[in-house]
Order: structure tokens, then C-alpha cells, then sequence
């Protein structure tokens, strides 16, 4: 182990001196501000002399072949010191596994109290990006889909099921196009026995989570209560159960029928407060142009590697993310992290996905033959 952690340091003070001397002969006076390693890759911040300009397309390609072709990254920061942020991938990096992640999700869960995280990945720093749920908001999950955006989606799933019970997160999956979440049929986290795989199915779904909130911000006015944490304190107090919390993920929204979309739309505007948090799937960003309002409500966004850098600007507000390589390489931004934050997805695989699920049928076999 030693020896490793020896060599990924030295790899890390060759990254920073290159990086270094490549602004310096271009910018009498940039240094290299600060260097985190990863796993997967090593971020620098470079400080330039006032009111130098970096054209950063340029900057990639040259310091790419000065890395033997690895993949750069170069960002314009506005943070402390820095005015560029450099991410340089490890030609060894390690790609971040659902078996590695889940005991540090479990860990983070008993910290935050038990409350329900939403597993993002790893950051820069090697540290866990894992929001509670209620800060999520709504998400939006796009990029080319063989780069991870379908598997994502997965995991995220299998993450929540493993790691609360039915009573805490309650899920309701859409996908009409029949193609990831088979799995989860009976498991007894879902809403509905089955994933809705039919524009009736899905209609009926979403016109049944629009009545649930509607019933919500009643329970919700009758114990004059805003959110749904002072709520269930409310219910506590009173020896009422709780709400539990409930995920939606629809895949892809381009794909389901109008109502469905409308219905996506009337939940984004208002459902947070009552405990519904929407995952939403666009498998090609245009679909988000003609639909701006309905981006504008999912404030959270995924996006692994996109097809240009109109998608990317789109999505997160800079380009950059049709950069992205690996599978499971993604960009992350959120209330708490406005300028994005760079993650390594883990990713589960189908037997560990199918794992989860039969686990979890087990484990509240009660109620799974109750609702059966």
C-alpha cells in the first residue's frame, strides 16, 4: 500500500510540475495555487498574472500530448487565488465500484441521523459526494448514454434500496421503452409492483403521485405544517406515522406520452415540499430546449459525457462535459455545488443490481406478501 500511495505522490508531483511549467513559459508569473489527488484523477488551480487569457480548448490539446494523450481538463475558476482549474486523469486511475461505495454510504447515512442520501460518487478528493435527499430537489440526468447515464439511473435505485427500508423511500419508476429497471418488479420499496412500462401505466402512475401531493399539502395545511421534516415531527409527537419519501424517476421523458410530461411538469414545480423528489432522464438534451421551464425546475443535474458543448453549456451553464471519457465519468451540480463539481459514478452492475433487489425482498418478506 505504501508503495502505491508512493507512486500515485510521485505521479502527482509530475502532474503539478508540468502543469506548472507549461503556464509558466506561456504567463510569466503562473504558479500552480493548490493540487488535490484522487483516484481518478488530479486537480489543480493555476494562478495567472493579471488579466491573462487562456484559450482552453487549446490548452487541453497541448497539455493532453504532453500526458501522453490522457484526458485534461482546463476550467475558467473565479476562486481565491486561482483563475483556471486543471484536472488531469492518472493513466492508473480506478475506476469507483458499487461494492466499494455502499459501506461508505451506509457510514454517511449514520452520520446525517438516518436521514435518505442520494449517492452522486466520488469527488476529486477521493471523498463521497452523497446529498440528503431533501436537498436534492429535482434531478436532471442526461449524456450519452453509453457513457454511464442509463447505469446511473440504476444505481441510484439499487443504492436507495439498499440502504433504506420501505418505510423511509418509496420509489415509482417510468420507463416506457422497457430497457433497465426490470429488477425492481415486487420489490417492496415500489409505489406499484411493476415499472410502468406503457403510456397507460404511466399515466395512471403520475395521475396518482399528482393526487398524493395534492392529499399531502392537505395533511400538510390541517397540521400547519410547510415542509414534510415538520410534518413528520408533527406525526411523531401525535403517535400518527410519518410520511415516507418517495423518488420518481422517469426515463426517458422525450420518450412518454404528453400527459405523462405534463404531469412530470406539474410535480417539478411543487412536489419537493412534500417529500417527492423527480428523476429525470433526457437522453438527448434538445428535448430540454423546447421544454425550458422543465429543466429550470430540476436544478440538480448529472451529466456524464455529452455529445457537444451546446449540450453541455445547456445543461450545467459551461462546456466542458463533452470532455468527459469513462463510463461512470460524470459532472455533478446542485444548490451546494452552483459551479459543479466533477464525480466518478459508481456504477452497479446487473448482478449486484439483482443482488440489492433479492436482498430486499428478504429482508421485508412481510410486507413484500403483503403487497403481493
Amino acid at each position: 500500500m505504501d508503495i502505491n500511495n508512493n507512486l500515485r505522490q510521485a505521479e502527482t508531483e509530475r502532474i503539478t510540475a508540468t502543469v506548472e511549467r507549461y503556464f509558466a513559459d506561456k504567463f510569466d508569473g503562473a504558479y500552480v495555487y493548490q493540487t488535490t489527488s484522487g483516484a481518478e484523477y488530479c486537480t489543480l488551480y493555476v494562478a495567472l498574472p493579471h488579466r491573462a487569457k487562456v484559450e482552453c480548448d487549446q490548452a487541453e490539446y497541448e497539455l493532453s500530448a504532453l500526458f501522453d494523450r490522457q484526458t485534461v481538463l482546463v476550467r475558467p475558476m473565479d476562486m481565491y487565488e486561482a483563475d483556471l482549474q486543471v484536472e488531469v486523469d492518472y493513466p492508473d486511475k480506478t475506476l469507483y465500484t458499487f461494492a466499494e461505495m455502499l459501506p461508505a454510504l451506509t457510514v454517511a447515512k449514520e452520520q446525517a441521523n438516518g436521514q435518505p442520501l442520494i449517492a452522486v460518487g466520488r469527488d476529486g478528493k477521493g471523498s463521497l459526494v452523497c446529498p440528503k435527499l431533501n436537498e436534492v430537489v429535482h434531478m436532471a440526468v442526461s449524456g450519452i448514454a453509453s457513457c454511464g447515464s442509463d447505469l446511473y439511473v440504476q444505481s441510484l435505485l439499487a443504492s436507495i434500496v439498499a440502504t433504506n427500508s420501505p418505510d423511509e423511500v418509496r420509489l415509482m419508476i417510468v420507463d416506457t421503452r422497457a430497457a433497465m429497471y426490470k429488477d425492481f418488479d415486487g420489490v417492496p420499496h415500489m409505489l406499484f409492483d411493476n415499472v410502468a412500462t406503457d403510456d397507460m401505466q404511466a399515466e395512471a402512475q403520475m395521475k396518482w403521485l399528482v393526487e398524493e401531493m395534492d392529499r399531502r399539502y392537505k395533511m400538510f395545511a390541517q397540521a400547519h405544517c410547510i415542509r414534510i421534516a415538520e410534518y413528520n415531527q408533527f406525526a411523531v409527537e401525535r403517535e400518527m406515522p410519518p410520511m415516507c419519501r418517495i423518488v420518481a424517476v422517469v426515463d426517458d421523458i422525450a420518450e412518454v406520452s404528453k400527459e405523462v410530461q405534463k404531469r412530470v411538469m406539474m410535480l417539478s414545480a411543487k412536489a419537493r415540499a412534500v417529500g417527492i423528489c423527480l428523476v429525470v432522464k433526457a437522453d438527448n438534451p434538445d428535448w430540454f430546449r423546447n421544454c425550458s421551464v422543465m429543466l429550470t425546475n430540476l436544478p440538480t443535474r448529472l451529466v456524464v459525457q455529452t455529445a457537444n458543448g451546446q449540450h453541455s453549456q445547456r445543461l450545467l451553464g459551461w462546456r466542458r462535459a463533452e470532455k468527459l471519457r469513462n463510463i461512470g465519468d460524470a459532472y455533478y451540480k446542485s444548490m451546494r455545488y452552483p459551479d459543479g463539481v466533477r464525480v466518478q459514478i459508481a456504477v452497479a452492475t446487473q448482478t449486484e443490481v439483482q443482488q440489492v433487489c433479492m436482498s430486499a425482498k428478504n429482508k421485508y418478506v412481510c410486507d413484500f406478501l403483503e403487497r403481493k
